[in-house]
This record gives C-alpha cells, structure tokens and sequence, in this order.
C-alpha cells in the first residue's frame, strides 16, 4: 500500500495498481507523512493527524499551532515541527504532546530571518538518526541540533 500527501488531501493505492488511487482525506494541505510506530502522521496545514488503519480513518492529535509543518518517527518517539517554531515531543504515539523547551529558548533568543510571506520562522524537517540526536531544520534560519533527545 502506498500513501501520499497533495495540497488536496491524502490518497493511497496499491503498489501493484498506482493509477488507482483513492482519496481518503480530503481538504488537507499535506506538508509530510511519515510512517512509524504502526501508524501513519500526516503533518497538515491545520493539525497533526494519526492514522492506524492505513487511511480508512484519521485522529486529530492535540498540538495548538497555526500549522502542523513536519512530523517525524522513531521507535520511541513522534517529533512534529510547527509554525511558529516550535518542536513537540510524543513517546506514546501522539496522545500526549511534551513541548521541547530547550529548542523553544533557543528559538526566543535567536533573530530568525523570515520567509517574505510569513512573519513566523517555522519547523521544516526532522531528522533522528539515533535516539540521543534530532536535527531540526528551520525556515530560512537553519540547522538545530540536540544531543539529548530533543
């Protein structure tokens, strides 16, 4: 099963079949999907949502943002990214959201260049190549990195 996100919503097909696409989210602007901890995350314009069904239902789970940017999964844990730049922190599958602090202090302290249509520096991606490192990367201002887990 293939699961992808447009500006329009979030289809999936079978493998075998790609021209038979269904749609099973519709009026999501998808930023990113990411695959981990038996679920499927779709990081859109409105909420992070949570999928377990492969698509057939969708959860919103509790992140208060003006957008949900990026999403990304480990074995312990879901990152997700926002606008304005924040990163949250779940490590029992989206239920529950721990705002990472340390990235907040370092985001209020630095002068982020923004991006000419918004004023809000925002999460774009997030890497976690181990559990003890994440790599966050922000619009336009850059790379952050943590070496304890966020």
């Amino acid at each position: 099963m293939l699961i992808f996100g447009t500006p329009d919503g979030i289809y999936r097909a079978p493998l075998e079949q790609f021209g038979y696409a269904e749609q099973v989210l519709d009026g999501r602007s998808v930023r990113q999907l990411r695959t981990g901890q038996s679920a499927v995350f779709a990081a859109t314009a409105s909420a992070l949502l949570r999928s377990t069904d492969d698509g057939d239902t969708w959860t919103a789970l509790g992140i208060s943002a003006d957008s949900t940017q990026a999403v990304h999964c480990t074995e312990e844990s879901v990152y997700a990214g926002v606008q304005p730049a924040e990163l949250y922190r779940s490590d029992d599958r989206g239920e529950s959201w721990e705002r990472q602090t340390s990235f907040s202090e370092f985001a209020t302290d630095t002068a982020w260049p923004t991006h000419p249509s918004h004023d809000d520096a925002c999460v774009r991606t997030i890497a976690a190549p181990t559990p003890d490192i994440v790599l966050v990367g922000v619009e336009v201002g850059g790379l952050v990195g943590s070496t304890d887990g966020g």
